[in-house]
């Protein structure tokens, strides 16, 4: 898996260098940092990634299977999924196209190739016909939760499908690339209790590896420049939630808007880093083909884990992976949020949860995700190793070998 993130190269573009002068002197550190947390996906990972999953899910499924793309539900207004209905179009008209776009694209090219399994925005109509037993909603981003859980109630709402569901003639799933650990709590007590796959965890600001006090200097000044700057949009991303995971084809608007929002206010001149919530070709070509992930080190220094920073060359060959020393270090410190494990340890959401449960078969950690007396004795030795070892004494024969005391004397 490659290591150091690209993200900080975006402060290297001309669009980057313009945004960060736009910050205080004293404030580019945090701001450097904030982008420097940011997981950059591009159109290649993001939509190879996609197309796995559903491959995958096909492949486990005995019948035909219904794909929908989800998009924006506008407000007060409801989708029609009978025949020619609005909610058969996987893009709305006039509407902003640059994730639904990506998304019906993924959906189209995977029905294309496999016609007779996947079904692309059927009717309730077509459904009753091709006996589909498996509904699946595919989304990039589920940040709040509320836009898919909004399409995903249109189809709720018709009552074909609810009596379906009732006689357990239907199920629902929701993939997406990414997702924060609220939103998809939120979407899994929707009344059709989907199941809901994520690829990794979306990175959010209150689910970084770092200090307390340093997550709340960082809300802060997001906040503080989107009220100086009057900047449209939400000041820390729609319903607050700060993720901190931008597409190559388009910013989420869950992302703090000093990122990407404008000013109401002309005389503000407010450069956003993501214009439009789009890339610019420079920015674009940032974007790693992979997701990086950070440094171990960099992560234990970040989250103030400075010693077993330094121990980690000294502990490698011990049974622990370094995954896992980096999951202790971050329960030392008090900080046990799923979202902030996947992001420091760079793993994806099932492998996270994977080494999450291997740690509390082995002891390690409880289930509530708190240290054993067994992981604290383990994180006390790696720490341990970084001691340095005062007044070691050579063997004899040894080319640096001198006698340290004489007759009781202290020598040197």
């Amino acid at each position: 898996m490659p290591f150091e993130p690209r993200s900080s190269s975006l402060l290297l573009t001309a669009t980057g260098r313009a945004w960060l002068e736009r910050f205080a002197e004293v404030d580019r550190p945090m701001v450097r940092q904030l982008t420097e947390a940011l997981s950059l996906v591009s159109i290649q990972e993001f939509e190879r990634t996609l197309q796995r999953a559903i491959e995958k899910l096909a492949e486990g499924s005995s019948g035909p299977v219904a794909l929908y793309a989800a998009r924006e539900v506008p407000r007060n207004s409801s989708l029609d999924f009978r025949n020619g209905g609005s909610g058969l179009d996987s893009v709305a008209t006039g509407s902003d196209v640059g994730s639904e776009a990506r998304v019906a694209h993924v959906v189209r090219q995977l029905c294309r190739t496999r016609s007779s399994q996947l079904l692309r925005q059927p009717s309730i109509e077509k459904l009753l016909e091709s006996r589909v037993r498996h509904v699946v909603v595919v989304d990039d981003l589920i940040g709040s939760g509320v836009r898919t859980s909004a399409y995903l109630s249109q189809l709720w709402s018709d009552p074909t499908i609810k009596s379906w569901w009732s006689y357990k003639l239907v199920r629902f799933t929701v993939i997406a690339y990414a997702g924060t650990a609220e939103g998809v709590r939120h979407l899994r007590r929707h009344p059709c209790k989907p199941d809901v796959e994520i690829h990794r965890y979306c990175p959010t600001l209150d689910g970084l590896p770092w200090p307390r006090e340093q997550r709340r200097q960082a809300r802060r000044l997001c906040t503080r420049y989107a009220e100086s700057h009057a900047l449209r949009g939400w000041h820390l991303g729609f319903g607050s939630s700060a993720a901190l995971l931008v597409f190559e084809h388009g910013c989420p608007n869950n992302v703090p808007g000093i990122f990407w929002a404008n000013s109401k206010d002309s005389t503000k001149a407010w450069q956003p880093l993501f214009p439009g919530r789009a890339s610019t070709a420079e920015a674009a070509s940032v974007f790693p083909p992979e997701l990086a992930s950070r440094t171990p080190v960099s992560v234990l220094l970040t989250a103030g884990q400075s010693r077993i920073a330094g121990a980690l060359s000294e502990v490698l060959d011990r049974p622990l992976s370094t995954a896992t020393i980096i999951l202790l270090a971050l329960l030392g410190r008090g900080i046990n949020r799923v979202d902030a494990i996947a992001h420091a340890t760079g793993l994806g959401a099932k492998e996270c949860q994977a080494l999450l449960e291997a740690c509390i078969a082995s002891g390690l950690i409880s289930p509530h995700r708190r240290l054993t007396d067994l992981g604290a004795a383990e994180l006390a030795g790696i720490g341990a190793a970084a001691l340095p070892r005062a007044n070691r004494i050579l063997e004899l024969g040894e080319d640096g070998y001198y006698p340290r005391s004489l007759r009781g004397r202290t020598v040197g």
